[in-house]
């Protein structure tokens, strides 16, 4: 038996026969194990936490408790693979309004590309009164990102994505709703769909969004949100929809291909109703010599400049990006 954990309240200790055995010193351990059997019975459908094997005491006081041992944290292969994990992990968290309130990288265990939680001693039901606070006020999906992005974010999604939930302000995205313009697989779209919200990613390209159905065909939903869903049409099919129902917009990358496609004038329409009809839209383009970037964009400032004039414009993100000698802003548009 070797010992991993003394600390106040309890001690944790790995056995050679593959379990993990947690003990009570007193009251306070008492309690925090029978919070974790409690959350680890509710998170077991999600295969993402560690498997109860069993218990001394009773259950409402349980004074030591054996659990499956995860191992140690493995190196990431597959960084895709790991987000993709991840975003299930915290749709979990959000069906079953448990807030961890430790996401960081000690209480992460990641096997096999795939991030499992651990230490739920702490953890909060949301649906219940409360009777502690929580140990770190933010939301999971906070520091669960941050110790994905230390393993690599090489498309830049999970920067993006901080940027842009910390821009809006909000605890949860329960009750609101996103849609993506250009969503390709649809990481964005998860991401707001694990965070509560009514998510609908748009594309073009019917093998993106095949994908995107695909890889998050198993992302579960709370009661309060319509399914994930992702729509492959033609650009007319856009310009007839109404997005009034819509709080926030994404359109990051995409607009320079419209420029493209429909000329300058036609994209401008196009971008004008985005900013008419969400209440709030983030944009990202590239300026000239970063792939489709038009000419008349010399620069990231070239691209604040010419939004301006839609709405309030603010910058939220800036991102170098690799192999280019390039940059990339993602600014915030609101109405004026």
């Amino acid at each position: 038996m070797t010992l991993l954990k003394d600390q106040i309240h309890m001690t944790t200790h790995r056995e050679d026969n593959g379990r993990i055995v947690k003990a009570a010193k007193d009251a306070e351990g008492v309690f925090h194990l029978s919070q974790e059997m409690a959350f680890l019975a509710t998170m077991a459908p999600s295969g993402y936490v560690a498997t109860l094997m069993d218990f001394v005491g009773a259950v409402e006081a349980p004074h030591g408790i054996e659990l499956t041992d995860l191992g140690d944290t493995e190196e990431v292969t597959n960084t895709d693979e790991l987000l993709t994990h991840a975003i299930h992990l915290l749709a979990w968290l959000t069906q079953f309004r448990i807030h961890h309130g430790d996401l960081t990288a000690p209480n992460i265990i990641i096997r096999g590309n795939k991030p499992y939680a651990i230490d739920f001693g702490e953890s909060i039901d949301l649906d219940a009164p409360p009777t502690r606070q929580s140990k770190r006020p933010e939301p999971d999906w906070f520091h669960l990102l941050q110790a994905m992005e230390a393993h690599g974010d090489p498309r830049r999604i999970i920067r993006r994505w901080l940027a842009i939930r910390e821009s809006l302000g909000t605890a949860s995205l329960e009750g609101k709703s996103l849609m993506d313009f250009g969503c390709h697989e649809g990481y964005m779209v998860a991401l707001a769909a694990a965070d509560g919200a009514n998510a609908l990613g748009w594309d073009i390209d019917q093998i993106v969004c095949g994908n995107a159905r695909t890889r998050w065909a198993e992302l579960p939903m709370t009661e309060k949100q319509f399914r994930l869903t992702f729509l492959h049409h033609d650009i007319d099919y856009f310009r007839r929809q109404s997005m009034k129902n819509y709080d926030v917009g994404l359109c990051l990358s995409v607009y320079p291909y419209l420029i493209q496609q429909l000329g300058e004038d036609h994209a401008r329409l196009i971008l004008a109703k985005m900013v008419t009809n969400f209440d709030v839209l983030f944009f990202e383009a590239q300026s000239s010599g970063d792939g489709p970037g038009p000419a008349f964009w010399g620069d990231q400032a070239a691209v604040g400049h010419y939004l301006t004039v839609f709405g309030n414009v603010e910058q939220v993100c800036r991102l170098t990006i690799a192999g280019r000698n390039a940059e990339r802003i993602t600014w915030k548009i609101t109405k004026n």
